[in-house]
């Protein structure tokens, strides 16, 4: 499903060199050889963490993972905190910032 996704998003590796990307196989193969991807997509910019840092990945994060719908289809995304114990275990400087708005969040809704 994953992979029928990304070739209808037409997705392509993100790459300094290149604006739009370098094109790639995205089959489950492919994929699979890789634990991290960064990628663009006609839907804008995905990343692909099959085990975020500081996580066991799906089975760690599904207990506590939060419910959506759209376009028909259900799926789980990762709480808060979990995403900020992602960043924060990654410590790259884009993720600093993110970590530290999503932690005024958190604070936020707590206190809402």
């Amino acid at each position: 499903r994953l992979s029928a996704a990304l070739r209808e998003l037409d997705a392509r590796v993100v790459a300094e060199d290149m604006s739009e990307g370098h094109g790639f196989d995205c089959s489950a193969k492919t994929l699979s050889n890789a634990e991290i991807w960064n990628l663009t997509t006609t839907a804008g910019r995905v990343d692909i963490l099959f085990k975020p840092g500081s996580t066991g990945g799906y089975l760690d994060l599904e207990p506590t993972s939060i419910r959506y719908e759209a376009f028909g289809i259900q799926f789980r995304v990762a709480s808060l905190p979990d995403i900020i114990r992602s960043k924060e275990a990654s410590d790259r400087p884009q993720d600093r910032q993110d970590f530290a708005t999503m932690r005024t969040m958190l604070e936020r809704r707590g206190s809402a």
